[in-house]
């Protein structure tokens, strides 16, 4: 599961929209027509470390790289390909 979670954060590009305007589950689940309940991404990836939650609002932690960050991008290609895979069963 955590590696699915980690490859759906990635295809809604959930790190860097977080670092652009961090949000909580509920605004960022309106924004991306997703479900904001318990496994949405952002709640998930919260858990792992990848997120930091104050006051019900998701953000890339202070001081730590974001793994798919617009400049320079991290993985995007390798993680994509992966969730493509995931998707058509080929993995």
């Amino acid at each position: 599961m955590e590696s699915r979670i980690l490859l759906s954060a990635a295809e809604m590009n959930l790190f860097t929209r977080l670092e652009e305007e961090p949000s909580s589950a509920e605004d960022l689940a309106g924004r991306l027509h997703a479900d904001p309940g318990p496994d949405h991404p952002a709640r998930c990836t919260g858990g792992d470390g990848l997120l930091a939650k104050q006051a019900g609002t998701y953000a890339p932690p202070r001081g730590r790289p974001v793994p798919f960050g617009q400049e320079p991008p991290v993985g995007p290609p390798m993680i994509l390909h992966a969730a493509h895979l995931w998707r058509y069963g080929r993995a």
